[in-house]
C-alpha cells in the first residue's frame, strides 16, 4: 500500500494513473475506520482499478481553533492511525491519502461568519465548509468514481448536486448501510456505547424498520410522533426526526414521493442516527 501525505504528490500520482489508463475510486473518511468503510472499499474494488482511501479531518479543521484541531489530530495519530493503516492493508487499499488540512485547504478563503450572518442570514455556512472539503478532494485525487454510504443521506444529495453543477466526470455509487448483526448501523461513535446503551440505541433502527414494514403510512406528524415515542420509551433523547424528499432533502408534510425518514437520538452523550428510504 502506498501512503501519501502531500497534496501535490497525490495529485501527481493520480495524473500518472490517468495517463496509464487506470480508473480511480475514492473512499472519503475522517478516520476511525469500521465495517461500513470496509464495505465501501470492497465496492470501490469492484468498480475501479485503483482504490484511494482518504482520511481528512475536515469537520474538526473547520469547526474548531487551530490549537484544538492540532490537539485532536495528535490524539488520533497516537491512538488510531496505526489501526486504520492496518485495516487498509488487510483490505488491499492501493493508496492511503492522509493530508494535512492546512495544505489541503490552502486555497480556501477565510469566511467572516459575523458579516455573512448579518448580510446573508440564509447563507449555508456549514454547507460551504462541507462542499469545500469534497471539492478539494476532487481536485487532488481526481476520482472517476466516489463511493458513499447510504447512511449519510444528506451528504450524498449535496455531493451529487456539487458534481452535477460543476459538471465533473465522476460517477457516484451509493452503497447500502453496513450494519452489525443486531441492526445497528456501523459508526465510529458506536464504540462508546455500553451494552445497555446499545440495546436502547436499537430503538432508532427498530423504529425505522417499523416504518419500512407499513403497508400504508399515517400522516407525517403521526409518523414522527410514533418514532419519537419509541425512542423516548427506550430512554433516548431525540435530537432530530424528519421525513424528507429523497432527491432534494426538503422536508415533507405529505408522503407523496420517494422519501427518506431520518432519526437521530442521544443515549448518554453518544449520538446515534439512521435513515430509511420509503416510496409513496
Amino acid at each position: 500500500m502506498k501512503i501519501i501525505e502531500s497534496v501535490s504528490e497525490m495529485r501527481e500520482y493520480s495524473q500518472k494513473l490517468k495517463r496509464d489508463g487506470l480508473t480511480i475510486g475514492s473512499v472519503d473518511t475522517e478516520g476511525c475506520l469500521h465495517e461500513g468503510h470496509i464495505s465501501l472499499i470492497k465496492a470501490a474494488q469492484e468498480n475501479c482499478d485503483v482504490v484511494v482511501l482518504n482520511i481528512s479531518h475536515s469537520e474538526n479543521y473547520f469547526n474548531c481553533s487551530s490549537k484544538k484541531y492540532n490537539k485532536r489530530l495528535e490524539i488520533y495519530e497516537k491512538t488510531l492511525i496505526e489501526k486504520d493503516k492496518e485495516i487498509c492493508v488487510l483490505n488491499k487499499v492501493d493508496v492511503l491519502f492522509a493530508p494535512s488540512m492546512e495544505t489541503l485547504y490552502l486555497d480556501t478563503p477565510a469566511l467572516n461568519s459575523n458579516i455573512i450572518k448579518s448580510e446573508h442570514p440564509t447563507f449555508p455556512l456549514e454547507s460551504f465548509k462541507f462542499i469545500s472539503g469534497f471539492h478539494s478532494i476532487f481536485k487532488t485525487v481526481i476520482p472517476d468514481v466516489i463511493l458513499l454510504g447510504e447512511k449519510d443521506v444528506h451528504q450524498n444529495v449535496v455531493v451529487k448536486s456539487l458534481i452535477n453543477r460543476l459538471k465533473l466526470p465522476i460517477k457516484v455509487i451509493i452503497a447500502p448501510t453496513a450494519r452489525d448483526p443486531d441492526g445497528l448501523a456501523f459508526s465510529s461513535r458506536n464504540r462508546f456505547l455500553t451494552k445497555v446503551q446499545r440495546e436502547r440505541a436499537l430503538s432508532v433502527y427498530k423504529s425505522l424498520q417499523e416504518v419500512a414494514q407499513m403497508t400504508s403510512y399515517p400522516s407525517v406528524k403521526a409518523l414522527k410522533r410514533k418514532i419519537f415515542n419509541n425512542i423516548k420509551n427506550a430512554h433516548g433523547s431525540v435530537c432530530h426526526i424528519d421525513v424528507a424528499c429523497a432527491e432534494t432533502m426538503a422536508s415533507l408534510d405529505v408522503i407523496d414521493r420517494r422519501a427518506v425518514v431520518i432519526a437521530s437520538a442521544t443515549f448518554d452523550k453518544v449520538t446515534v442516527w439512521d435513515n430509511i428510504l420509503i416510496n409513496a
